[in-house]
């Protein structure tokens, strides 16, 4: 027991901060992040926010951030954060890492209820080797301690045994009969400091019962509101940049870790080599407590050799100033690393979209060159983030480039399961600065078939009554990424007994695979007929419906062609009887005579 937990009922329960970080390097340690916001909002209550972006804007080195909704909830279609069967926590622990011999440590960056339900899941489920950061990240960081950035470090997988015998919920019914049971009744302590520091009591029940007085440990820590300030890292080394060029920005990000607003009154570069930094403020308005705001720093050296400086923050926080040390070497010569990646995403990353699950996408490359003057290294290329089984990637940087050169870094999307993945592309090399990140997104969806047909309508030119037509072919193809089923092609519309179909799609089509259905004209009428073809079948939006003309009469066919700005004339055409012939043009205007024919139409003259 440390003398920061003396006081309370069960000091086992939680850790310090000074104990987390001499245990940091213990390979069975695994430490999370359980931060969620809740937003208000007036249709339904509150918002939840995962707190991920401010986890990669600061976290304790080697934590993990966990999602309490999106990695440890049971979907329901009115409630939130219900509790996940045993199966589908024990995977999600795995999934992050978590053995049966782990050493859990949970904290949240607002209040602790976050971290506390996490802990208490885990020992629903029969783990008992987890704590919880007492003062949580605000006191980590208050403390100066060492701050990482950007996504998680992925963990190994490991096997979870959940054992639900624990009995520590109850349901709605269990509730409620309590309440009206005369044997139970409930006390509700709340907390309302009257002045500064630590503040402790008890809750003594006096009664005939076998223990009594039963005492209750009572304890918090009352504060006056005031900011404080908490930078997302102590130092920011820049690494080796050739003299005229300036690397790219590493983003300084300062978070308000009080219960008052933080203002900043000025960012100043100071030290040994002020000349070789440069820093941004982006801090020029109040910062809410909880909140955050950026200091944009980059290195640009003044000459050869080591440089360093300081980034100087003055604020009315009462630990003021804030100093962060830079430091950066200059080169005649240096390798740069710059990244082509493809689309137009803001900020740059790779968007796979929508992917069905059980598939797998092409590929999205990203090209990597040295634009610098010295060679380039990629000392690793890997992936990381809450959900970097859904994306794999090819290193094709495995070599060094010498300058002007390039490599690619292939990825692909194959979701395990529905919804919105998310994933990092972390690119470690010689060039100045910390490691290059690109973040990947792709959305899973349950594989569905996708109907296309061509051609879009069917037209029959002029048949002799009790003649058929030439078959004419609709090609069906799946465009989906399941299986497409017909049910049925029929026909419909007035003049139905005019067309014959032969259905050739009778059986399941696989993804991108087609099938054909035939359809013949065989008119028992002289005149314009219409029917209509319909295909119902599972894909979204059935029935697909095909619209179908053809024109028969009893008379001859005549065909004829005239060349473009030339004439002619029609030959007599011998019958045995004075009749009308009816003459259908079905090419672009032509003039004979003093006759027009339009495209389609029936001109009738008498031979």
């Amino acid at each position: 027991m440390s003398a920061g937990t003396a006081g309370f009922a069960h000091p086992e329960f939680l850790v310090e901060t000074e104990e987390l970080a001499a245990q940091l390097d213990d390979p069975e340690l695994r430490i999370f992040d359980c931060t969620i916001h809740l937003i208000p909002n007036p249709d339904i209550g509150y918002t939840v926010k995962p707190g991920r972006e401010d986890f990669e804007k600061g976290h304790i080195p080697g934590a993990q951030f966990i999602d309490l909704q999106g990695d440890l909830s049971a979907p329901h279609p009115k409630l939130r954060f219900m509790l996940p069967s045993a199966a589908d926590f024990a995977a999600v622990m795995g999934r992050f890492g978590v053995g049966d011999r782990a050493r859990v440590i949970l904290y949240s960056t607002t209040t602790p209820q976050w971290a506390t339900r996490v802990w208490w899941m885990l020992r629903n489920y029969g783990f008992d080797n987890a704590a919880v950061l007492n003062g949580g990240f605000q006191k980590w960081a208050r403390e100066g301690r060492a701050i990482e950035t950007g996504p998680a470090r992925p963990r190994p997988p490991a096997h979870f045994t959940a054992r639900e015998d624990r009995k520590l919920m109850v349901g709605k019914e269990a509730v409620l009969g309590a309440v009206g049971e005369p044997l139970t009744c409930t006390i509700n302590a709340f907390f309302m400091p009257a002045g500064d520091g630590p503040k402790s009591a008890s809750v003594n029940i006096v009664s005939n019962g076998p223990i009594s007085p039963l005492m209750v440990s009572l304890s918090g820590t009352g504060g006056i509101p005031a900011p404080a300030i908490s930078p997302s890292a102590t130092s920011l080394p820049f690494g080796t940049e050739a003299l005229g060029f300036t690397t790219a920005a590493q983003n300084l990000i300062v978070t308000n870790s009080g219960t008052a607003p933080l203002t900043v009154s000025s960012v100043n570069v100071a030290g040994a080599n002020p000349a070789s930094f440069s820093a941004t403020n982006g801090c020029t308005a109040s910062v809410a407590a909880g909140a955050s705001c950026t200091i944009a720093v980059t290195f640009h050296p003044a000459g050869l050799g080591a440089k360093a400086a300081t980034v100087v923050i003055d604020s009315n926080a009462a630990s003021s100033p804030t100093d962060v040390t830079l430091s950066g070497t200059g080169a005649a010569d240096a390798p740069r690393l710059t990244l082509i990646i493809p689309g137009n995403t803001f900020p740059p990353g790779l968007a796979f979209g929508n992917q069905g699950i059980g598939s797998r996408s092409a590929p999205l490359v990203v090209k990597v060159e040295n634009t610098g003057t010295a060679t380039l290294v990629i000392s690793s290329a890997t992936l990381g983030g809450a959900n970097t089984p859904s994306f794999a990637l090819t290193n094709g940087c495995t070599s060094s480039l010498a300058p002007s050169a390039s490599c690619n870094l292939s990825t692909t999307f194959a979701p395990g399961g529905a919804g919105l993945k998310s994933a990092d592309l972390i690119i470690a090399s010689n060039a100045s600065g910390p490691a290059r990140q690109i973040g990947i997104t792709g959305t899973g969806v349950v594989p569905a078939p996708a109907i296309a047909v061509s051609p879009a309508s069917l037209m029959f030119n002029y048949e002799k009554i009790g003649t058929t037509s030439g078959m004419q072919t609709l090609t069906v193809t799946n465009t989906g990424g399941a299986a497409l089923t017909i049910s049925s092609v029929t026909l419909g519309g007035a003049n139905q007994p005019a067309f014959q179909i032969s259905n050739g799609c009778a059986t399941p089509v696989a993804a991108g695979d087609t099938c054909s259905i035939s359809v013949t004209f065989d008119s028992p009428g002289a005149g314009n007929k219409s029917a209509q073809l319909t295909i119902v079948s599972n894909a979204p939006g059935s029935p697909t419906t095909i619209a179908m003309t053809g024109l028969s009469g009893s008379g001859a066919v005549v065909a004829f062609s005239i060349s473009s700005g030339a004439s002619s004339r029609f030959s007599a055409i011998k019958t045995r009887h004075s009749r009308s012939l009816s003459l259908t043009a079905r090419t672009s205007c032509m003039r004979a005579g003093s006759s027009d024919f339009a495209p389609g139409s029936n001109v009738r003259r008498r031979v």
